[in-house]
């Protein structure tokens, strides 16, 4: 889910509405009975670790006191305090597969990490890549067999089938033709033009639009089978985790579906029931990761409120580089097994260009058109200011997400192949086929200025998500650079 735009103003919107409909603000119960039985693949308490220093002074001199502690740097990095540190360590010590034990004549596991952001309708980007990066000479259709595969949000959603390698199901599925195939809006058209409708629906609703669509295409997506195939693969000590933010604690709580899996295949039969359970819990895990405040329902899970992990990582890295080290350096081996860190950003990483504290006008190709240096700075008002501060702040936390990722990895000797979204992608034109009709090509910005005219949607725009998908597939020189990487 998106985490910029006009619903991010809703706490100035929403205050506004309330003063000016004398609305009561209420609580909510969860909108669906929720899934329990799922504190055995949840492991919460992801955080980055303090600057290590070799000693902390002492704030009181004490006689006869023991000297001061020795840091222990990368080993509190790797665990220590962090749950999730240690839990990592835990599932990354156990040795790769061998080459005897592959039965299905896969290719081998790699030690590689894949690494999917948030974004939101973006996501359609990241998509169309996997797929031209599956397919490419190098690669003969499929990805390379990550040790680990984590998502947040929107990368939460390509998680599975990027797992899997079944890079066809994602591009499939950012393809839509309507918002309301993920999305339910409660408010309809744009929210800036409705705020008091918007407000109206916060305070009586909590939200400004219900999953339930998304939640009923991840229950025909996520089948016995695929839950059997990432079953399998975990057999083989592959990892797939995403992240969701538990509200109680205000961490990220990390969902190890790998493990769900595990679960699921060992009850099918003699617990359908239980193995069903598991299942739910798998898909929960998904809404969760991708439920932006306000702009979707919160996810109920075991009795505990979960957000979008976007919320504070905009990638899930957490300690993953620090727990490979530990890991390998506990099991006293070598690898010599590719040790590369795929970094698929789903978004551009830019804050987009306001004049004062609204959009700039904009030019044909989407480009801002930015006033005058001597011209007056335009009057602002609360809701302006809230909605561009969170703006400011979560493109900060992503960055900032990246490029912890980026340094923990390499100064574990991994190789970083990084890719975000170009902004240039308003201006690349491509012909796409819409609702069984070729259509005539034109820009991703004229794309998404079409969605506007025809359906004005909330969050989806399923003109511009078709373009950015079929932008993915155009990267071919950056294809190549992964492919080139780990080739088949």
């Amino acid at each position: 889910m998106r985490k910029t735009g006009c619903g991010l103003s809703v706490l100035a919107l929403l205050s506004t509405s309330l003063a000016g409909c004398a609305i009561t603000p209420k609580h909510y119960l969860a909108p669906r009975p929720a899934p329990g039985g799922c504190h055995e693949i949840i492991t919460s308490g992801a955080r980055m670790p303090f600057p290590t220093s070799s000693r902390q002074p002492a704030a009181v001199a004490v006689p006869d006191a023991p000297p001061p502690v020795e840091s222990v740097g990368e080993a509190v990095g790797a665990a220590g305090d962090n749950p999730v540190g240690t839990m990592l360590e835990t599932m990354l010590s156990e040795p790769l597969e061998t080459p005897d034990a592959n039965t299905r004549n896969e290719p081998p596991v790699s030690e590689s990490v894949l690494v999917l952001s948030g974004g939101s309708q973006q996501g359609a980007f990241g998509a169309g890549f996997l797929k031209g990066w599956a397919d490419h000479p190098l690669r003969g259709g499929s990805l390379p067999r990550f040790r680990l595969v984590t998502g947040i949000s929107t990368g939460s959603l390509q998680s599975t089938f990027a797992f899997l390698g079944r890079t066809d199901v994602p591009l499939r599925e950012y393809r839509i033709t309507h918002e309301d195939q993920l999305l339910r809006p409660l408010v309809k058209g744009r929210l800036d033009q409705k705020p008091f409708s918007a407000g109206r629906s916060l305070a009586t609703k909590g939200t400004l639009a219900r999953l339930n669509p998304l939640r009923a295409r991840l229950n025909d997506l996520i089948t016995p089978e695929v839950m059997g195939a990432v079953a399998r693969e975990a057999a083989a000590k592959r990892k797939l985790l995403v992240g969701a933010v538990e509200m109680g604690t205000g961490e990220m709580a990390i969902f190890d579906l790998t493990k769900a899996a595990e679960i699921y295949a060992a009850r099918e039969v003699s617990d359908p029931a239980g193995a069903e359970q598991m299942r739910q819990c798998y898909i929960e895990a998904l809404l969760a990761s991708s439920s932006v405040p306000m702009q979707a329902d919160p996810v109920f899970i075991d009795n505990r409120l979960y957000i979008d992990g976007g919320a504070r990582f905009g990638v899930l890295v957490d300690l993953t580089a620090n727990a490979f080290e530990a890991a390998i350096a506990k099991d006293h081996r070598e690898s010599h097994s590719p040790r590369n860190l795929f970094l698929i950003v789903n978004a551009t990483l830019e804050v987009p260009r306001f004049c004062g504290l609204e959009r700039c006008p904009v030019d044909g190709e989407g480009k801002p058109v930015p006033p005058g240096i001597d011209d007056p700075h335009p009057d602002w008002n609360f809701a302006e200011l809230a909605q561009r501060t969170v703006s400011v702040m979560t493109n900060q936390a992503y960055r900032s997400s990246v490029f912890i990722a980026d340094g923990q990895y390499r100064a574990k000797g991994f190789k970083t192949r990084f890719l975000r979204l170009d902004p240039e992608h308003l201006t690349f034109p491509a012909a796409i086929t819409f609702d069984g009709v070729k259509q005539e090509p034109r820009t991703c910005w004229q794309w998404r200025v079409e969605d506007e005219r025809l359906d004005k949607p909330m969050e989806f725009f399923p003109r511009y998500m078709h373009c950015l998908a079929a932008f993915g597939l155009a990267q071919e020189s950056r294809i190549a650079y992964f492919a080139e990487a780990e080739p088949r």
